[in-house]
Order: structure tokens, then C-alpha cells, then sequence
């Protein structure tokens, strides 16, 4: 049970932060909002009318988000602002294209059409930590910038998703992951070393194959019905495992995310013993003496946490439970033991790098 609870608690520990990191992002946003706003405007008196006519963003949803919210902090600094149907009628009445950026002319030929002392135009460009929102004010009357700012923005994606969902040719992409699983086997420390190798598709989810091999070999005391023969003291578990696996993933941020699926494929489990340490009359021969594979059905759901280090090189840490048929299996006419001596948690580390799917 102590084990149990350790490796739930580094999974928490690793998870945690990535979380309060997505969380903290959306507060910077309102944050940087704000600081724009309130730099931009500090020399603007609260009598004036105010038209928000463009934020250029590339994402489409994301424009509506920021242009709302902008006009939410204006009223709420005591601002006239100019509603935005009433920008959407003036469009239609004189054929004005308002896509991308706006020049600084037709701003403020929008402005005049409303009625507004003061347009605002701005954008929002970069990539990641280098994203910035810039604000510009210009005065409808003398088309002269009354007003700027330029603050860092934080937590956004600024892909234009309606161009990616058109090109499915980059939907597309390839995994490959290398791992190392810390379990509980039989009561002493088992690793098991291997990875996976699938196809990654919408960022989003993955498919493909794993396999997994012990590392090193468990001792094991195999379970003997008769007390005469209970006294092979030098066995060892060797195994195998793999199959298909899929998982969904879960961007939190740019460089956090979760990520959840399962492995459903066929383990194999082996004895072997030193039969120098096999002391029972009845076996003479020395030497070692290896048992048959015998295979069985595995399933193992997994959760992980993911933090990109490098483009897309990522390292990663979850929690996974493996669960096994229950099946007896028999190494000799005394000793015997259950493939549920695979079955547990483990902790699970290592890394993932992505190809294509830009």
C-alpha cells in the first residue's frame, strides 16, 4: 500500500503544476488585457466614445473572445463604447472589409460613420513566450495616434484552426516513445524497459504498438501444495509484453499536457531455477532448468503527464495498472504459480518525440 500511495503522489506532483500552469495562463490573459488597456488609455478622458473596430488574431474563435473582452474592460473604466452590431451595420452599409489588419485610414473612416471620438485597432502576433498584444488608439477626428501599447501575452495558441482542419495531409504524424516502468512484482522492485512506436493523428490522438520485457529478473517463491517439495528456493520471473495501445491527450498549455489510453495485448511469463539450490530427492540433475513461456491476456490503462522540453522532444510521467488473466500456471508436478503476479501499478518515466502532424 505504501508504494501504491508514492506513486500516486508523484503522478499528483507532476500533474499538479502542469494544471495550475494552464489555470495561471488564463489569468494573465485578463492580467495583460488589462495593463494594455489601461497604458493605452491613460491620457484618454472617460467622456469620450469609444469604436473597436479590429484585434487582428489568426484564430477565428479567439478574435470574438478578445474583441468581447475588450470592450468589457472599456465600459467597465467608464467608457461609451460603441456596440459591436452597430460596427457590423456600418460594414454592411458601405461595403467595408474589415479581415486582418485595418489600416489606420479605414479605421478611422469607421470611427466617424459611428460617431466615436477615439477607434482602436491592435493584434496580437508571435510565437509562444514571444507573444505580444499591441493596442493602438487614433483619434477620429485628426487620425493621429493618441495612444499605444505593446504587452507580453500569455497562454494562447494563435494557430488558424480553420486553415489547419483544411490541409488533412498535416493531420497526420508519427510517435516514437522510450520507457521505463517501476512495478511491484511478487514483492520485490521489477522494471520493465521497452517503448512504443505508433500513428499520431489531430495532435491528439495516438495508435499503435508496444511491447515491454522485464528487467532484472524477480526472485519468486513458486507456491508447492506438497510440504515435502515446497523448496525451490532460486527461481526467477522472466516476461514479456505487448500489444496495441491507444491514447488521447489533452494540450493544457504549450509545454504541458495530459495524456490517457490503454495497452491491450498478450504477456508471457517464465520460471526458471537453479536446481543446485533444489534440494528435494526427488530431482538429481544440476545445472539450469527453464520452463515453457506460458502467454496470457494483459491490459494496462495508463495516465501520463507531458512537458515539452525541446520542439518536439518530450519527456514524460505517469501511472499505469496492469491487469491480468487469472491463470495457474504449472512448472513441475509440485510448484505452481498465478500470472496475477504480474498485476499491479507502476510508476512509468521517459521520453516521446513526434515527426509530421505540424
Amino acid at each position: 500500500m505504501k508504494l501504491y500511495f508514492t506513486l500516486s503522489l508523484l503522478l499528483i506532483l507532476i500533474t499538479t503544476p502542469a494544471y495550475c500552469d494552464s489555470i495561471s495562463n488564463i489569468i494573465n490573459i485578463d492580467e495583460t488585457l488589462n495593463l494594455a488597456i489601461n497604458n493605452a488609455f491613460r491620457n484618454i478622458e472617460t467622456t469620450k466614445t469609444i469604436a473597436v473596430v479590429q484585434i487582428n488574431v489568426e484564430n477565428p474563435s479567439l478574435h470574438d473572445f478578445i474583441l468581447g473582452e475588450v470592450q468589457h474592460i472599456l465600459v467597465n473604466n467608464g467608457y461609451i463604447v460603441v456596440e459591436r452590431r452597430e460596427l457590423d451595420q456600418i460594414r454592411l452599409e458601405h461595403a467595408i472589409q474589415i479581415h486582418g489588419e485595418v489600416d489606420d485610414r479605414t479605421a478611422v473612416a469607421i470611427g466617424r460613420f459611428l460617431g466615436a471620438d477615439v477607434v482602436v485597432t491592435g493584434t496580437i502576433d508571435g510565437y509562444e513566450e514571444l507573444t505580444r498584444l499591441r493596442l493602438k488608439l487614433l483619434d477620429t477626428e485628426t487620425a493621429v495616434i493618441i495612444g499605444s501599447a505593446s504587452e507580453r501575452f500569455y497562454g494562447i495558441y494563435l494557430a488558424n484552426t480553420e486553415t489547419d482542419n483544411t490541409n488533412n495531409s498535416n493531420n497526420f504524424g508519427l510517435v516514437l516513445a522510450f520507457e521505463t516502468k517501476f512495478s511491484e512484482v511478487n514483492n520485490d522492485l521489477g522494471i520493465f524497459m521497452g517503448g512504443k512506436a505508433g500513428l499520431v493523428y489531430d495532435k491528439s490522438k495516438s495508435v499503435g504498438f508496444a511491447l515491454y520485457a522485464l528487467l532484472p529478473e524477480p526472485k519468486i517463491n513458486l507456491h508447492c501444495p506438497v510440504p515435502d517439495h515446497n523448496d525451490l528456493h532460486s527461481s526467477y520471473i522472466e516476461s514479456i509484453y505487448g500489444g496495441l495501445f491507444f491514447d488521447y491527450m489533452w494540450q493544457l498549455n504549450q509545454r504541458f499536457s495530459l495524456s490517457a489510453g490503454s495497452l491491450i495485448g498478450v504477456a508471457g511469463l517464465k520460471i526458471s531455477h537453479d536446481t543446485e539450490d533444489y534440494h528435494s530427492p526427488a530431482h538429481k540433475n544440476h545445472g539450469s532448468e527453464d520452463h515453457s513461456m506460458k502467454c496470457f491476456l494483459i491490459i494496462e490503462p495508463n495516465i501520463e503527464s507531458n512537458l515539452l522540453i525541446y520542439k518536439k522532444l518530450k519527456a514524460f510521467l505517469g501511472v499505469s495498472y496492469r491487469i491480468t488473466g487469472n491463470l495457474m500456471l504449472k512448472y513441475d508436478d509440485y510448484h505452481f504459480a498465478n500470472s496475477s503476479i504480474l498485476k499491479g501499478l507502476s510508476v512509468n518515466v521517459g521520453v516521446k518525440y513526434s515527426v509530421g502532424n505540424e
